[in-house]
Order: structure tokens, then C-alpha cells, then sequence
């Protein structure tokens, strides 16, 4: 099933026409297209609430196969990804969306702070890496650096780096 998910799908940088976003407020003419996956489905409505007012949330998914279907569905600009899913975890999502071809941006969104699971997550093709507890000061700069094309770490994290 997951196999046949990954075919076809291009990511909206691939798409004609698909508007690139900057932080400038005249380059915005509508607000980013988010697709949210978390198996927490209270940090699912957290974060959707969060976001409301900046962003349009095309969907909010509990497991990385619902993910993956719903990316291909809506096509959105920016993932944001738990880690920990389940059977298909955020890893296993990112891997499948890069290896498709997709350069769409991915937020992990997560509460493992080790250097192990940044690392790795960066590896998968992801864009940004937000600590769950940091969300309310670190999750709006994330996506609006990684809709920029620029990476993005919790700054209470860069220890780990230095």
C-alpha cells in the first residue's frame, strides 16, 4: 500500500504554478497550505488552533499512511511530522516523500531532544526540528524558515551541534 502511495506523488514545488512564500507580507497573497500529522490527537488540536490564524490547515492525520495519502489528496506547501507514529513513524514518511522525488519542507514536530533523532531527521529530508515543549515560541519561525528554503533547530538544542 505504501508503495503504491509514493508513486506519482510531486511535491508543490514541483507542481506549475505553485506560489513560493517568503516572510515578507507582500510576496503572501494566501496563506500557507499545512498538513499536520500527530498520533496525540489533543497535540493535533493544539497545534491546528495554534496555527489557524497564519496558515490554512488542509488536514490534521494521526499515523504516517494517512500522511502520505493525505500529501498526494491536497498537495499542501509544508508538512509537519511527530517522529513517533505508530507503525510508519515521521521518519519512515519523510524517507518515502524524498525518495518519491518530493522536495516538499517538513517540520518535525517532537518531544525526542537526543542527537540521534535530530540527526536523523535531518537526514530524512527534514527542513526543521521543533521541540513539542518549545512549540509556542519555535513552530511559526520553523515553517516560515523552512517554506524559505532555510533550516531550522529549537535554539535550546544547538548544544548539540557545537
Amino acid at each position: 500500500m505504501l508503495g503504491r502511495l509514493c508513486l506519482n506523488m510531486m511535491s508543490p514545488h514541483q507542481r506549475p504554478g505553485t506560489k513560493q512564500y517568503s516572510r515578507s507580507s507582500e510576496a503572501v497573497t494566501e496563506k500557507p497550505r499545512l498538513l499536520l500529522a500527530d498520533d496525540n490527537t489533543a497535540v493535533l488540536n493544539h497545534v491546528s488552533g495554534f496555527l489557524a490564524k497564519d496558515f490554512h490547515i488542509v488536514a490534521a492525520v494521526t499515523d504516517g499512511e494517512s500522511a502520505l495519502r493525505t500529501y498526494q489528496e491536497r498537495q499542501p506547501d509544508l508538512l509537519i511530522l511527530d517522529i513517533s507514529m505508530g507503525k510508519v513513524g515521521g521518519l519512515e514518511v519523510a524517507r518515502i516523500l524524498r525518495k518519491s522525488g518530493s522536495q516538499l519542507p517538513i517540520v518535525f514536530l517532537t518531544v525526542h531532544q537526543e542527537s540521534d533523532f535530530i540527526n536523523a531527521a535531518l537526514a530524512s529530508g527534514g527542513s526543521a526540528y521543533v521541540l513539542k515543549s518549545h512549540l509556542a515560541n519555535d513552530l511559526v519561525p520553523a515553517i516560515h524558515a523552512a517554506l524559505s528554503g532555510e533550516r531550522f533547530i529549537s535554539p535550546c538544542l544547538l548544544h548539540h551541534f557545537s
